[in-house]
């Protein structure tokens, strides 16, 4: 399959309602990859998978159908803002099977996360976590446990001066499958300035706020009908200044999403029930 990055320039034409697009420029990718794009300054992060061998296979099970791929190591690369260009390229490499283009998110569904002196890249599924800066230059990477591959949600944030992301920590696992907890990094050492205190499951999601005039994480524990943790679906309150847990709340429904705070107060969780016939619902909560 070709793969592309194409960068467009876009106008609104209010008249017919509509946006006119024009190409810029565009770029062959190496191989297929589900990442997000990042646009900072003068660049465009991605992350791709390295070419994959041509014994792949596509392996069908109850919940999705994938390609199957050994050693499925991934390419964090850097071009161009303005001429497409690839600059410069970091391996994220695995000695793990995984999936390819399936359902659920792939190895390398992730985001990268920069501010003006960093960029970083994750790879869940390989256990590592590797950040550069803007020129290329590695500065230091992580690589860490995991019990399978299965690929967790995870999103990397820059808050201030450090980077939050979710990681297992070692002795932190529920029937064979890691828990998380978020780290703060700092960026230039790759060192951490906490973990929190609480952990979170495979199938949670976490995004950063503001609650009584501070910064804060929201994040959840979630069991699911294939992994259960012998405790309450939870929604917690993390403090960004220590990884301290400030609040937390029991959720009525499954909580696969969890939004920002709205109003300094007020929690919004999607997701659905958690009874004998599932339904999509949005439910508000106060945090006192």
């Amino acid at each position: 399959a070709f793969c592309a990055l194409l960068f467009c320039s876009a106008t609104s034409v209010m008249a017919e309602h509509h946006q006119a697009t024009t190409i810029v420029w565009q770029t062959p990718l190496p191989e297929v990859g589900q990442s997000d794009v990042l646009v900072y300054g003068n660049h465009v992060y991605l992350m791709s998978f390295e070419p994959l061998p041509d014994d792949a296979v596509v392996q069908k099970s109850r919940r999705s159908k994938a390609l199957k791929v050994k050693d499925l190591g991934t390419v964090g690369q850097c071009f161009d803002k303005t001429t497409g260009k690839l600059l410069w390229e970091v391996s994220l490499p695995s000695k793990r099977e995984g999936g390819v283009l399936g359902l659920w998110r792939d190895a390398s569904s992730f985001c990268p996360a920069a501010n003006d002196q960093y960029v970083v890249f994750y790879n869940t599924s390989a256990g590592c976590l590797v950040c550069c800066d803007h020129d290329g230059k590695e500065v230091w990477r992580r690589t860490f446990n995991t019990p399978n591959s299965h690929v967790k949600n995870c999103r990397l944030y820059f808050h201030e001066d450090r980077l939050i992301a979710g990681l297992p920590v070692s002795g932190d696992w529920s029937d064979k499958r890691p828990l998380y907890r978020l780290h703060a990094i700092d960026p230039a050492t790759g060192k951490n300035f906490w973990v929190s205190e609480t952990p979170q499951s495979i199938a949670a999601h976490y995004r950063l706020g503001r609650w009584q005039d501070q910064d804060v994480a929201v994040t959840n524990i979630q069991p699911l009908s294939h992994w259960q943790f012998g405790r309450p679906n939870e929604v917690f309150l993390i403090s960004l200044r220590d990884g301290s847990t400030l609040r937390s709340i029991k959720a009525s429904t499954s909580a696969h999403q969890v939004s920002p705070l709205m109003d300094n107060q007020v929690l919004c969780i999607t997701g659905t029930t958690i009874d004998d016939e599932p339904r999509g619902v949005i439910e508000y909560r106060d945090w006192e």
